[in-house]
């Protein structure tokens, strides 16, 4: 919740007017200052990503599936959501890990799809807690669920079909 709490925090502060006080206020503010360098989000989504699994999912770390929605949706906001997934997708590799981190993802996707868009209580929640409307986080999950292989925002694209396992269960482990 932290980590969402800043990057929700940061936006909020790079969607300022004055820019002279957006930099001033960032650079005074070690955990802004951070979190706004874009390889350190990337660090943070791979790890949050990488710690939960649908088999492992509670109401305790669902957070963290969350909070990873929350920094793709502020780069699709910005343009940048095909950035993001290829450099997902760089460092699964660079982990020795293809396909794992994505597959895992695509995984967790569909299982937020079934959890959340039946219950309206979570959903109000999502939406108040991030200021974010529930449709662009609906929007968000569909596009990177999309089946296009082609699609810029799908995060099939970015499996090598070697390693493509989304037509699986997302609940077998």
């Amino acid at each position: 919740m932290l980590v969402r709490c800043i990057v929700l925090s940061l936006d909020r502060f790079e969607s300022q007017t004055d820019a002279v006080k957006v930099t001033e206020v960032i650079s005074q503010c070690c955990l802004l200052s951070y979190m706004s360098h874009v390889e350190n989000r990337l660090s943070f989504l791979f790890r949050l990503i990488n710690i939960i699994q649908v088999q492992t999912l509670t109401q305790e770390n669902v957070s963290c599936l969350n909070t990873s929605l929350v920094i793709l949706m502020l780069a699709r906001r910005k343009g940048k959501l095909p950035f993001y997934l290829n450099a997902l997708r760089g460092k699964e590799l660079s982990e020795k890990y293809p396909g794992f981190l994505l597959n895992n993802f695509h995984n967790l996707l569909r299982f937020w799809q079934e959890h959340y868009l039946n219950k309206d209580k979570d959903s109000t929640c999502l939406e108040n807690s991030s200021c974010i409307h529930f449709s662009y986080w609906k929007e968000t999950v569909s596009l990177l669920l999309h089946p296009d292989q082609t699609a810029p925002c799908a995060i099939i694209s970015y499996i090598d079909k070697a390693y493509m396992s989304v037509d699986k269960d997302f609940s077998e482990d």
